[in-house]
């Protein structure tokens, strides 16, 4: 079963942190410092309650964050947000890789979709579906909602998982960053 939940907030972050240890993209905002990953992923959490919807499974294995572009804006808190991820995050010299980075990412996302953020399964439980059908389920949310979904990922195995599910590839930024980010969208239904 898929929900939304504030109670998970730290099962929420504890998964993603799991899952996103090795990852290229999370590891370049954090500049390589694992103890900060869980900071970013609260600070990741707290965002997408406020401009999307945050799920967890009902094993609590799994988690997803999805944003909802349209509704993202710049708030107190917000601001508050950003600039404690910078101070004890990412660092006052990194926020310029960071902002190169959004800013490549931007004209490959598209307008009126839902922006899959995260997705991650506790890698102790890794390989096991749980991830297929947490994402089979946020499509069908994505479906309800009448919107298309994008991703990005920075890990060539999730290629052929984001395929098997459903989405197309629809670009690549392998100039600019450390590694290729490979661009996913797939289209809610009838569209």
């Amino acid at each position: 079963m898929l929900r939304e939940t504030i109670r998970d907030k730290n099962t929420v972050v504890s998964i993603l942190s799991k899952a996103f240890t090795n990852n290229k993209s999370v590891n370049l905002v954090i500049n390589n410092k694992k103890a900060r990953i869980p900071l970013l992923m609260r600070y990741s959490y707290y965002y997408a309650q406020k401009f999307g919807k945050v799920f967890v499974s009902k094993n609590k294995k799994a988690a997803v964050l999805l944003i909802f572009p349209e509704k993202k804006k710049v708030t107190l808190s917000t601001l508050i947000w950003d600039i404690k991820l910078v101070l004890f995050g990412i660092g006052i010299t990194r926020l310029f890789k960071i902002l190169k980075r959004e800013r490549l990412l931007k004209p490959h996302q598209p307008k009126n979709s839902i922006h899959l953020w995260y997705i991650g399964v506790d890698p102790s439980t890794s390989g096991k579906g749980i991830g297929s059908a947490l994402l089979k389920k946020v499509v069908a949310y994505c479906n309800e909602q009448k919107r298309s979904i994008y991703l990005e990922t920075s890990t060539i195995r999730n290629i052929t998982f984001y395929e098997k599910n459903g989405f197309i590839m629809t670009g690549r930024i392998e100039k600019g960053l450390p590694y290729t980010l490979y661009i996913f969208k797939k289209d809610a239904d009838g569209q």
